[in-house]
């Protein structure tokens, strides 16, 4: 482990019980935390929220997607803490409403993706992103299955969600969901779908 990581999570780990309450005097550990944090890269920031049975630590890469690999190593690295749970997310503005148009773009896709923000949801660490497809027949689902690698898809399933349609091929593909990853690989997906009377059906995280 980085030597740098390791002291952010000593600091955590020292002050932990004190930030694990709500509304006391704890500006100097939270600084102090916040300097041993930034010492891994100036860019990271975090948040502290607080549940009935615990805290969250809330680490975000600030909108930084070139600190994926970084986050995934401060989190895996996180010591056994009784009551919290360590949460990796993109930016904190989401957090308080504050919606970042480069990165939430206004689209369906961005709307999606700024919702997931504004709960916390993890949008910087690599992870699979389920795109469904729907067809008119399961030979047709069949066709298009075969054309997607083994490891990338599920086998073809039954479906009943809109008429006509009566089959479904679930593609996973790991990625940080980024507004771009995801869009682009959507509409690569729809493209091949289309050639065999599919239609996309969304995407999400079923897998993950």
């Amino acid at each position: 482990m980085p030597e740098n990581i390791a002291n952010f999570w000593l600091v955590i780990d020292l002050h932990r019980d004190l930030l694990a309450i709500p509304d006391n005097d704890k500006e100097d550990q939270m600084m102090n935390a916040l300097r041993a944090l930034q010492e891994i890269d100036p860019r990271l920031y975090f948040h502290i929220g607080y549940r009935d049975d615990g805290a969250d630590l809330l680490v975000s890469a600030e909108g930084n997607y070139d600190l994926s690999e970084t986050m995934t190593h401060i989190v895996n690295a996180a010591p056994n803490m009784p009551g919290w749970s360590v949460i990796p997310i993109l930016e904190s503005d989401a957090l308080s409403g504050q919606r970042n148009g480069k990165i939430f773009p206004d689209d369906e896709n961005g709307d999606v993706l700024y919702g997931i923000a504004q709960r916390a949801g993890d949008l910087i660490s690599s992870r699979p992103v389920d795109f469904c497809h729907i067809f008119p027949s399961r030979a047709s689902a069949a066709e298009f299955a075969g054309c997607i690698s083994e490891g990338e898809r599920l086998n073809p399933e039954r479906y009943d969600g809109r008429q006509g349609y009566s089959w479904q091929v679930v593609v996973s593909r790991k990625m940080v969901p980024s507004h771009g990853n995801v869009t682009t690989t959507e509409a690569h997906l729809a493209d091949i779908v289309s050639q065999y009377g599919g239609i996309p059906d969304g995407w999400g995280f079923m897998s993950s």
